[in-house]
């Protein structure tokens, strides 16, 4: 658990950007976010070598093994180097370490809630005829990337779920 200490102060990145009324999806998805750009977010302790995150291994063994090889480093070059969706990635890494052992039935309804939110429909036009603004899902957004790229809502659930895979079997 001490490892996740250091989570923290990533975990401010999203939180400080929702309390001020920044739009956080557009810097989530942006591919070529460069975190000297907002100096907000910078966080020069926990600035190092990406090797160094405690889960770069635990990331590229996973994505080496469902054949992605060099390109395992650069998918956790980008998280990383990105502190919305590296603060995304221990988020999740956090509830599914700790959170699950410690407050089991916030776990349970934070797992619930997530499938719901980060679900999407096999034909995206019927999802989006049917949006209910009141119970949104993070698909409802659309395909913003005119399917030129994978839609963001496709990016963030599979980095969510990347993580939730690292703990296959031991969360239902």
């Amino acid at each position: 658990m001490k490892e996740c200490i250091g989570f923290i102060s990533d975990l401010c990145a999203i939180r400080n950007a929702a309390a001020h009324g920044r739009s956080i999806l557009p810097t989530f998805m942006d591919p070529d976010y460069n975190g000297n750009w907002d100096l907000e977010f910078d966080n020069v302790e926990g600035r190092c070598s990406v090797e160094k995150w405690i889960l770069y291994d635990l990331l590229k063994k996973k994505w080496e093994r469902m054949g992605l090889g060099d390109y395992s480093k650069q998918i956790v070059n980008t998280l990383y180097g990105n502190p919305l969706r590296r603060a995304w990635i221990e988020l999740n890494y956090i509830y599914f370490y700790i959170i699950r052992e410690i407050e089991k039935m916030s776990f349970k309804l934070f797992v619930t809630e997530a499938e719901w939110f980060l679900s999407k429909e096999e034909d995206i036009r019927q999802q989006m005829s049917g949006v209910n603004l009141c119970s949104l899902r993070l698909s409802d957004m659309g395909n913003t990337t005119l399917g030129v790229t994978a839609p963001p809502y496709d990016e963030i659930a599979q980095e969510a779920f990347s993580v939730w895979e690292l703990f296959e079997g031991k969360y239902r």
